[in-house]
């Protein structure tokens, strides 16, 4: 996810903080819609934030993405992480 990681890391060094809270837990999550936005603000290529949010999408949910794009995944703790592995 370096895409995406670095997004994250330009928006969150910008003060970005339109990050919406998960219904369930409360925690801050990405969603596609903020995917799309901080890849077009905070990225040459808002494509690949795109692509890479709906991988981790599809990861962190046990249940298929539908077309609609309505689902989120937390902001993991070790992000930095898991963009190296991936």
């Amino acid at each position: 996810m370096p895409n995406l990681y670095a997004a994250y890391l330009k928006a969150k060094a910008d003060g970005f903080d339109d990050w919406p809270i998960s219904w369930n837990d409360k925690e801050k999550v990405i969603t596609y819609e903020v995917a799309q936005t901080i890849g077009e603000i905070y990225s040459d290529n808002q494509d690949d934030v795109v692509e890479e949010c709906l991988e981790n999408m599809r990861l962190f949910n046990s249940y298929p993405i539908d077309a609609n794009r309505d689902f989120e995944f937390e902001l993991p703790e070790n992000f930095p992480n898991l963009s190296i592995l991936q």
